[in-house]
């Protein structure tokens, strides 16, 4: 069970062959994926990864406001996740919510090249 004892912090040479291991497993996997949909539905994300992020966090912070609002300071009783099947349900959702504005603003950003400050987005 030695092998498993890895450290991040800092970096064990198990701990970088593991990382780097499982990322270029991912990246054989999509190249042989090709051009199937489910490629272009991540290469939406990967065209605009920064706006992503940054909604991502306005619109987490503007459902906490909601939720205070509604219930108040409870703590996480009404609106927190009791088990982290609800935070994986919630981690799925976020991006199916988000699909079609970060889709939006990779098109501009595709259409608008004049624009030098979207290329930081």
């Amino acid at each position: 069970m030695s092998f498993f004892n890895i450290t991040k912090y800092p970096p064990s040479l198990l701990f970088l062959a593991l990382t780097l291991g499982i990322g270029l497993l991912l990246l054989l996997a999509f190249e042989r994926a090709g051009h199937k949909r489910w490629i272009g539905v991540l290469a939406v994300f990967g065209a605009a990864p920064m706006f992503f992020y940054l909604l991502h966090l306005y619109v987490l912070k503007i459902l906490y406001v909601a939720c205070v609002a509604l219930f108040g300071l409870n703590h996480g009783t009404y609106f927190g996740f009791d088990d982290i099947g609800a935070v994986w349900l919630a981690a799925l959702l976020l991006p199916i919510a988000l699909y079609l504005p970060v889709r939006w603003f990779a098109g501009l950003k595709a259409r608008r090249r004049d624009l030098a400050w979207l290329k930081y987005l």
